[in-house]
């Protein structure tokens, strides 16, 4: 076995330098199934059918599988035309030659980041810091996803405290040029750093920033949070303002510069003092024909209530909103409780009848959520199975899926932990289905993997 390996690495080591390493922005796959050819257990290496031709390159990551389990993981080391040969970093008892293997073209991960929910931060550190302290080397590059350009802002203690864009984007590292958010703070090693707006967003619907500040006037609070124009921010648009998740109250822009903006808190919708921290959903332009919105039921008086949503989100009489509710002992399931049928617009808020739609007596209150229908809008985020266990250093999670759910290979799927743990989402791509388990690969900066055990998992919408 190994005289023969040693003739095959000569021949991909010729072929590589002749054909030289190219990189393919949009691979037809992200994941490639294959078999496994000849393995050199001594230098752990195994040669794999799939090379440069299907978008492979080096530093790619591959799984080996035997009987619905993980025999070996690793990495691409050397690439050809037509083949491959990866670098074990795992490797069980059972690995070997002829079995299943599937690779993961990491140059498409970039282009599959935008079916990534955007409750899914790309998030990383900050690694040195010249003196000025304007740029700085962050933690994550093309192995993230990320490119030349993309928009990343700096936070302490969950704060903005600058922002800017990539200048440099390397394999695993790149270099930002800033410019401060706040007057008392510039960027050190170990500050979080974070791809914002994240490209998962729609940046005709909302964009989700932090208040960096709360001050009295003669009309009421007013809020300053990070965005600008050049964020799709628009005078009088309503900005949906939380806490921990929890909705908290509505204010609408009424100043935008650079690089913050300011908003007066509409104090009938909103339901306690906002603090500097809270997270803010700010409705952008509104789209024709009308986006996906949600926003606030804040009075509720019989059969009729007001909502926080008005002329400025292009709302119109006649037009539906529908509440939503948990499905009673689903897991994670919703179901629509109330339709809500437009009957008066005024600029920052719209009154509408209720019409129920169940028969269990769950009707709509105060402070739910009410969404607009819409034609041809995105499906909805669908609960898929649990996942199981994590192979940390491969960074590859184990999944029961649900026997009514169809995923395939190369699919983004995300996963929620339970609102109870205070954890971040995070997002993965499907690798490898078989008949009883799900296996997932997490890119790096794309979720906590020791949260990952227990939390719910769901399919992407269609991009």
């Amino acid at each position: 076995m190994r005289k023969r390996f040693a003739t095959v690495l000569p021949i991909l080591l010729l072929a590589s330098a002749a054909g030289g390493q190219t990189t393919r922005e949009s691979p037809v796959t992200p994941v490639l199934v294959t078999s496994a050819g000849e393995y050199n257990a001594e230098r752990q290496l195994m040669t794999l059918g799939v090379g440069r031709d299907e978008g492979v390159s080096v530093g790619d990551r591959f799984w080996l599988f035997h009987e619905e389990n993980i025999t070996g993981t690793g990495t691409v080391y050397l690439v050809s035309g037509t083949q491959s040969v990866g670098r074990l970093s795992f490797a069980g008892r059972n690995v070997g030659a002829r079995q299943s293997a599937v690779v993961l073209v990491g140059a498409s991960l970039t282009a599959l980041r935008r079916q990534v929910s955007p409750e899914v931060p790309i998030r990383s550190r900050v690694a040195r810091v010249p003196p000025a302290r304007r740029t700085a080397w962050l933690d994550f590059g093309r192995r993230s996803g990320l490119r030349q350009g993309d928009p990343v802002v700096i936070r302490r203690f969950g704060l903005p405290i600058s922002r800017g864009q990539l200048e440099i984007v390397e394999e695993e590292v790149s270099l930002a040029a800033l410019h401060p958010l706040v007057g008392n703070a510039l960027p050190e090693p170990g500050d979080d750093a974070e791809i914002w707006p994240p490209p998962g967003v729609d940046l005709e619907v909302r964009l989700k920033s932090t208040i960096l500040d709360v001050q009295g006037s003669s009309e009421g609070s007013v809020i300053t949070f990070v965005g600008t124009a050049a964020d799709g921010i628009v005078e009088n648009r309503l900005v949906d303002i939380f806490r921990k998740e929890q909705f908290l109250g509505v204010a609408a822009v009424r100043e935008i510069y650079e690089p913050l903006s300011r908003a007066l808190v509409m104090e009938p919708a909103t339901r306690g003092t906002p603090e500097v921290g809270d997270a803010v959903l700010v409705r952008l332009r509104p789209g024709q024909p009308p986006k996906p919105l949600a926003a606030v039921v804040f009075k509720v008086a019989g059969d009729y209530c007001l909502i926080a949503a008005g002329e400025s989100d292009g709302v119109q009489i006649n037009e539906k909103f529908v509440v939503r509710g948990p499905i009673p002992g689903g897991m994670g399931g919703m179901r629509e409780i109330a339709e809500l049928a437009i009957e008066a617009v005024k600029v920052d808020y719209s009154g509408a009848r209720i019409r129920p739609l169940v028969a269990d007596g769950v009707t709509v209150k105060a402070w739910d959520m009410a969404e607009r229908r819409t034609t041809g809008k995105k499906p909805e985020w669908v609960y898929a199975g649990r996942i199981d266990l994590t192979h940390t250093d491969s960074r590859t999670l184990v999944a029961t899926a649900e026997l009514d759910v169809t995923l395939t290979g190369g699919q983004v799927v995300r996963w929620t932990p339970p609102q109870t743990t205070g954890g971040q989402p995070g997002a993965a791509v499907v690798i490898h289905v078989g008949a009883d388990r799900t296996f997932l690969f997490v890119p790096p900066c794309r979720g906590n993997l020791a949260e990952a055990p227990g939390c719910l998992l769901y399919t992407s919408p269609s991009p």
